[in-house]
């Protein structure tokens, strides 16, 4: 803000703007909070994006054993097998020993934060690829033929006064 206020008037103050992708709304918002903005002291935030996969991987009490348990979800997935968010959260009370009854450590809350530290994603189920065409056709035209048969009653008298019969 100060750099800001600092610039002439000449349309540097626009290409400083724009330099630093800050448009007009957000320098009024930060205008109108300079007191309490300058008050506040600066924090560096907890997010892990620009974190390298050593520091990510060793945030969190269990971090030892959530590396063990990331390790078993890339091995199973490469395997070819399936892995649900209740499979992650009951091996990762076994890893704690803790009792699958037990609600109060690995929780929900545990769970997508795993995920987001991981950088994981739950798989989309989807039915590609699961049959081949040859065992899907006859299902395409059994339904092929009930279309046939459901039309047959449904059919106008004369077809050529469809708008007529269909008001009916």
């Amino acid at each position: 803000m100060d750099q800001y206020k600092s610039l002439p008037t000449d349309g540097s103050k626009k290409k400083y703007l724009q330099s630093k992708e800050i448009n007009v709304r957000k320098l009024r918002r930060w205008k109108k909070k300079e007191n309490k903005l300058r008050k506040t002291p600066h924090k560096r935030t907890r997010s892990n994006v620009n974190d390298t996969p050593e520091q990510a991987s060793n945030k969190g009490e269990n971090s030892h054993e959530e590396q063990v348990l990331y390790d078993e979800i890339i091995q199973k997935r490469t395997s070819g097998s399936k892995v649900s968010r209740k499979w992650i959260v009951l091996r990762m009370k076994q890893l704690l020993k803790i009792p699958p009854a037990d609600k109060t450590r690995v929780t929900t809350g545990w769970l997508k934060g795993f995920l987001k530290r991981k950088k994981l994603s739950n798989q989309k189920i989807r039915n590609n690829k699961r049959h081949t065409v040859y065992q899907r056709i006859h299902k395409v035209f059994n339904y092929h033929w009930y279309v046939v048969y459901k039309a047959q009653d449904e059919l106008p008298e004369d077809p050529r006064n469809f708008e007529e019969s269909a008001q009916d």
